[in-house]
């Protein structure tokens, strides 16, 4: 087992900063590989500041909807995955290690992004130009300066616009700068599900199933029953009359009349 005296220095991650001399790190890296657990304990401590600091930095050119705590997860297993693939050759294992846990980042914010490349070139061009001209000026450009210095249409810049607009993710559980911070309320809060029940039909609805389970416990149980099996379960009126020993037509009189209570007993309700 390998075990070697770290040296902290200030981390960017609020943590003491171990360095590791190359010599250092090239042992350590190869007894990890070789399954010292200590080893790889170490190698991962020294260079846990080093990927947030990677992480932090793409963090702050990217939208709030990333978490910065997935990218530092993702730089850690590419640390992992580089003591376990070093060969120990001419590039020393930071450079290595460096060059995996940004490309296992860079890969990873790719996944999440919706837009295509051609999209995301065409913005960061937009982008280039605001720059440039609000340098010089003191002012954001208009669409249609941005697409004489772009050498774009004016209907192109607002396409790319729109279509980068689509492509964004918002959290819902976040609340708008402009809404009072005293309600507590979330962007999800002002999300209308049209296809919802509306609240007052529903209750309603409960008032008047409830109305109509009175009025059909207050008939006769041959009615009630006849109610049941026909409107209910949807049986022949032939085959109910049958069971009932009555004719089809008393079946058809009874239903009536059972539908004109329920009527009245509803108007009542409403009234």
């Amino acid at each position: 087992m390998v075990e070697v005296a770290l040296t902290p220095t200030a981390s960017s991650c609020g943590r003491s900063r171990p360095t590791l001399p190359h010599d250092v790190a090239r042992r350590l890296v190869r007894a990890a590989a070789l399954g010292d657990r200590r080893a790889r304990e170490q190698v991962v401590a020294a260079y846990r500041p080093l990927i947030c600091k990677v992480a932090h930095g793409r963090g702050a050119t990217l939208p709030p909807s990333v978490d910065v705590d997935d990218l530092i997860s993702c730089g850690m297993f590419a640390l992992n995955q580089s003591i376990d693939r070093y060969d120990g050759g001419a590039v020393d294992f930071e450079t290595y290690a460096l060059i995996r846990v940004r490309g296992a980042i860079t890969d990873h914010l790719r996944e999440l992004d919706w837009a295509p490349r051609r999209l995301r070139s065409e913005a960061r061009r937009i982008r280039g130009v605001e720059h440039d001209f609000a340098a010089r000026n003191g002012r954001l450009p208009s669409d249609s300066e941005v697409a004489e210095l772009a050498e774009l249409s004016a209907e192109h810049v607002g396409q790319i616009r729109r279509e980068l607009a689509a492509c964004q993710i918002v959290s819902l559980n976040v609340r708008p700068a402009t809404w009072d911070p005293a309600d507590g309320a979330e962007l999800l809060d002002a999300i209308v599900d049209e296809d919802a029940d509306d609240p007052c039909a529903a209750v309603l609805r409960d008032d008047q199933a409830a109305l109509m389970r009175i009025t059909l416990e207050q008939l006769g149980d041959r009615d009630r029953a006849i109610f049941h099996e026909v409107v209910l379960r949807g049986v022949p009126s032939t085959r109910v009359a049958s069971v009932h020993g009555i004719t089809e037509g008393r079946v058809s009189q009874i239903l009536r009349r059972i539908r004109e209570q329920l009527t009245v007993s509803l108007v009542d309700q409403a009234a």
